[in-house]
């Protein structure tokens, strides 16, 4: 008998809106820790920490 073939879910893309951006901006000012940022917002830390660099959101780690 043949074993059925494993498929996996891809997740997509969660497009980053004025809101998330806002809040992104927010939480760093009150100097919150990246992955805190990351579970309020629903992403993943790599994300933020991307998202940061590309719109010039800098804090210290």
């Amino acid at each position: 008998m043949a074993k059925a073939k494993k498929t996996t879910r891809r997740k997509t893309r969660k497009p980053w809106t004025a809101r998330d951006l806002k809040t992104l901006r927010q939480m760093v000012r009150q100097k919150a820790l990246g992955r805190v940022i990351a579970k309020k917002l629903g992403r993943t830390l790599k994300a933020v920490h991307i998202k940061a660099s590309k719109d010039g959101i800098r804090w210290n780690r």
